[in-house]
């Protein structure tokens, strides 16, 4: 059963109160959250990675797809997705909630989810837990606690200012494709 809950951020999906789904890419222009997938590369600092991202609708069905080459030369080693929490002047407050879901596959190689809040004041601050993928879509679940700060982010995530999320290719050279039919919260 799908229900419709309205927060103070924007009306958000919430399936038997367990999980709160930020976007299903059933709107190529707008997250159920209500904003927008940013995509970028280690190129922002010199690198040389290379990435093509967007949604993609095959059997009926859609889902956000990034791909492309992570390279490490330059300082480099990255591609990302990235869908800003932060509406109206305010942070999501997800300290009810004990991680992140996904429904995802990928080809082999590293990947992670990263959090931004409003201790990481740098772009290149974040917290991050890895991604175990399969080749087949599978329900991914990653409890806060396993988040640990990077780049000069310190401690634990504050939950109640969480300014970002995203899935990312990183720290080694390979050819990656990550694809997602859901992301958001869970309890």
């Amino acid at each position: 059963m799908l229900l419709i809950c309205a927060s103070v951020f924007t009306s958000v999906h919430l399936q038997a109160e367990e999980s709160l789904l930020l976007d299903d890419f059933s709107n190529p222009n707008l997250s159920l959250f209500g904003t927008t997938w940013e995509g970028f590369t280690d190129r922002v600092m010199g690198g040389l990675s290379q990435m093509q991202s967007g949604i993609v609708v095959e059997g009926g069905q859609s889902f956000l797809r990034m791909a492309g080459r992570v390279r490490v030369e330059n300082n480099g080693g990255f591609i990302q997705m990235r869908l800003g929490l932060k509406k109206a002047g305010k942070n999501f407050d997800a300290r009810s909630w004990t991680g992140v879901r996904l429904l995802a596959r990928a080809d082999p190689g590293s990947y992670s989810v990263h959090l931004r809040t409003a201790q990481t004041l740098f772009p290149w601050n974040f917290y991050t837990a890895p991604i175990q993928a399969e080749t087949d879509w599978t329900e991914i679940r990653i409890p806060f606690s396993r988040f640990k700060g990077d780049y000069g982010a310190i401690g634990k995530p504050d939950l109640r200012r969480i300014k970002g999320i995203a899935v990312v290719a990183i720290g080694k050279a390979f050819d990656a494709k990550l694809e997602l039919k859901e992301i958001g919260f869970y309890r």
